[in-house]
């Protein structure tokens, strides 16, 4: 039976042409046992071939090609079609934990000693590959797919998780505004205010006016529903005697009203005084 015939020479591997193994008849076996490969005999297919002591290197020096054929030193392809189809290549080891840093080889390494690609990997499915650990099936809070020491942008892939937070956990970008609004402490009062606007044509606005305790209250309008968001504010400048008050306005989504409160008049009769000045709120939603 003609097949090509390679032979396990020390460390490297000569690839010769085809020719009839000795004494060979169709679908040939040896003993899955058998203790190793010297040098020199043949590596048979389709069966368990000895235990060796040293790397077999497979060697070739020629250039790349865009055929569809060459261009590699070896070339492993299971042309089997079908649901049922078995694979090209595998390979397995029992290195222990920390790969080649910590002298423990992997099971598979490939290391371009120039500047080139060190592996690509292509499929026409809409998944190309699985990175599994343990059984494949039970989540491992502490594995890690793999690790590096680059830090620049992978384009093109996409984290469901940063730190542990998932991309929910995060508010995007137009789910937050701020309103930034000044008073002079002109009279009458007229605040001015600056934020993001609801469209090009709506900016935020803000009116003053004093509650019935006699509260500074500012009014700001959003030109978009805030009803469902959460507020902070806080004053500009020195620190005031106390925290902002700040809230929906009730039966407008649009609106945050903030408070901040008032002082005593000049003599102990008169009435209190609103408290007036300039603030910055945020809007979270």
């Amino acid at each position: 039976m003609a097949r090509a015939r390679l032979i396990a020479a020390g460390t490297t591997l000569l690839v010769l042409a085809a020719v009839p193994l000795a004494g060979a008849k169709p679908n040939d076996r040896v003993s899955a046992n058998a203790a190793a490969v010297a040098a020199g005999d043949p590596i048979r297919a389709e069966v368990r071939n000895g235990t060796t002591a040293k790397e077999t290197e497979i060697i070739g020096q020629f250039d790349a090609t865009t055929g569809s054929k060459g261009g590699y030193v070896t070339r492993q392809s299971n042309t089997q079609t079908g649901a049922k189809a078995g694979g090209g290549a595998i390979y397995g080891c029992r290195g222990a934990a920390g790969g080649t840093a910590a002298g423990s080889a992997p099971c598979l390494r490939a290391s371009n000693l120039a500047a080139g690609f060190a592996f690509e990997f292509a499929g026409e499915g809409d998944v190309v590959g699985q990175i599994s650990v343990g059984d494949g099936k039970t989540a491992n809070a502490k594995a890690k797919p793999f690790t590096t020491n680059a830090t620049g942008v992978a384009t093109g892939l996409n984290a469901d998780q940063v730190d542990g937070k998932s991309a929910t956990d995060f508010a995007p970008a137009t789910a937050m505004t701020f309103a930034i609004v000044s008073d002079s402490g002109a009279t009458p009062p007229a605040p001015t205010v600056t934020g993001p606007a609801a469209t090009a044509a709506t900016p935020p606005t803000v009116t003053f006016a004093a509650s019935a305790a006699n509260d500074g209250v500012y009014t700001i309008d959003f030109k978009r529903d805030v009803s469902k968001c959460s507020y902070t504010a806080s004053v500009a400048g020195s620190s005031a005697a106390r925290a902002p008050g700040v809230a929906a306005v009730s039966g407008q989504v649009n609106q945050v009203a903030v408070n901040l409160g008032s002082a005593a008049g000049a003599a102990p009769a008169d009435p209190r005084v609103p408290n007036r000045g300039s603030f910055h709120v945020q809007v979270i939603c």
